[in-house]
C-alpha cells in the first residue's frame, strides 16, 4: 500500500467508522425485507395478474399464476426484486470496504507509541489545529509531551513514517 492510500484512509477513518456502525444497523433489515419481498412476489404477482386478467398469445384469456409460475421457474426477478437485490449488494460492498478501512487503520495505530498514537488521534483522525491538540495531550502526558506546533509536528512525522512502514 502506497503512502496516499494511507493517507486517504486516514482521513477517511472517521466517516468509514460511523458508516460501518450504520450499516451493521441497517443492513439486516434491508436483508430481511428483500427475503420477505422474494418469498411473497409470486403470490404478490399472481394476485396482481389475476385482478388484471391476463390475456395469453392467442388473445384467450389463461391462467396467470401458471404463466407466472414458469417465469419464476427460468429465473425471472420483479424490477422492484432486482432493484432491492442490488441496493443490498451495494451497501454489503460498502460495509466491505469500511471495515477494511477500519481494520487497517486500528491496525497501523497499534504499531504506535503513546504520544504518536494521541498525535495522530487529535491531529489527523480528529482533524484538530496544532492549538487545539496540545492542552488535549499536555494534560494526558503533562511533564514530558511537547506542547509546541513544532514539538508535535516532529511527533506526528515520526508517527506517519511507522505507519507508513506497517503499511508496507
Amino acid at each position: 500500500m502506497n503512502r496516499c492510500d494511507v493517507d486517504r484512509m486516514l482521513r477517511g477513518y472517521k466517516n468509514c467508522r460511523a458508516r460501518r456502525e450504520y450499516l451493521r444497523a441497517e443492513l439486516p433489515e434491508a436483508e430481511r425485507l428483500l427475503a420477505h419481498e422474494r418469498e411473497h412476489m409470486l403470490e404478490n404477482e399472481a394476485l396482481r395478474g389475476h385482478e388484471m386478467g391476463t390475456v395469453q398469445s392467442g388473445g384467450s384469456f389463461g391462467d396467470p399464476t401458471a404463466s407466472l409460475v414458469m417465469k419464476y421457474a427460468s429465473g425471472y426477478e420483479p424490477r422492484y426484486i432486482r432493484e432491492m437485490a442490488g441496493d443490498v449488494r451495494r451497501r454489503q460492498d460498502e460495509l466491505r470496504e469500511c471495515e477494511m478501512v477500519c481494520r487497517c487503520v486500528e491496525a497501523w495505530l497499534e504499531a504506535l507509541g503513546q504520544k504518536e498514537r494521541l498525535v495522530i488521534e487529535t491531529h489527523v483522525l480528529e482533524g484538530l489545529t496544532w492549538t487545539e491538540a496540545g492542552p488535549r495531550l499536555a494534560a494526558v502526558f503533562p511533564d514530558t509531551c511537547p506542547t509546541t506546533s513544532a514539538g508535535l509536528r516532529k511527533i506526528q512525522q515520526r508517527a506517519m513514517e511507522k505507519l507508513y512502514q506497517a503499511a508496507q
